[in-house]
């Protein structure tokens, strides 16, 4: 039944099947999982530096911006690395060595 507002669809075309691009697909994926890394970094580091302000510490000092900054690439690479994607600072956290210290090497804490 034909009717006179619709427009039959061409039978006779060739529709051709899409060209897919594996290395396209490959570089959207990671793309995404590289944007997801670097939202997850700035919600974590921007979470511990309100944590700080909240504690308050002096968040506005020089000394404060240099040291946090380390923590933040820190915070970063960790993300990176767990999601599998390079990130510079990782070569600077992998030359670390961790050592444990016996409580008795920290220097004591004020009494309130």
């Amino acid at each position: 039944m034909k009717t006179d507002n619709v427009i039959e669809f061409p039978s006779s075309k060739i529709i051709r099947s899409p060209v897919i691009n594996n290395e396209m697909i490959e570089k959207v994926q990671i793309k995404g999982v590289t944007n997801l890394a670097a939202s997850m970094s700035a919600d974590f580091v921007a979470a511990l530096l309100n944590d700080f302000e909240s504690a308050g510490l002096d968040t506005e000092s020089d000394q404060f911006h240099q040291d946090f900054s380390f923590v933040a690439l820190a915070v970063q690479a960790v993300v990176y690395r767990s999601l599998e994607l390079e990130f510079p600072f990782q070569k600077v956290l992998d030359q670390i060595k961790i050592v444990e210290i016996e409580d008795t090497d920290l220097p004591e804490t004020p009494k309130q």
